[in-house]
């Protein structure tokens, strides 16, 4: 009889501290380089969508696991492309961005390669040869 557990490996528990922690700079930064009240609402709306996807991970839904690697990889592309510009009105913000997005590129592409990984973001199958009758 096999079990089927899901256990991270330490690499996978780092990658989503990472993500958790610029997760909430990346809050902070929002709230001080808000230029008017009407982008307050959604603000907290998409904060909220990333910390469903974050506390789910955690809670290995595959469900979140694969829509978090899909967000961490298009919001990579997307901050990644306006860093250039970004990079000539505030260099430090641009420099705090680019952190996020290795964070969020890493963190994409590994999850991705787990999907198509028969152990599933950290899924280890454990033989249950001794089960008590």
């Amino acid at each position: 009889m096999k079990s089927t557990k899901t256990v991270f490996r330490i690499y996978e528990i780092w990658l989503l501290i990472a993500l958790t922690l610029f997760f909430c700079v990346e809050s902070l930064l929002d709230t001080i380089y808000m230029q008017n009240e009407s982008e307050l609402a959604p603000m907290i709306v998409a904060r909220a969508i990333w910390l469903a996807l974050i506390i789910g991970a955690f809670s290995r839904y595959v469900v979140a696991i694969r829509i978090l690697a899909f967000a961490c990889g298009i919001s990579a592309i997307t901050v990644g492309f306006s860093l250039p510009c970004l990079a000539t009105i505030s260099p430090v913000l641009a420099g705090v961005l680019c952190v996020g997005v290795v964070i969020k590129a890493s963190t994409g592409i590994y999850m991705l390669h787990q999907i198509s990984n028969p152990d599933s973001f950290g899924a280890q199958s454990l033989d249950a040869h001794i089960t008590p009758h």
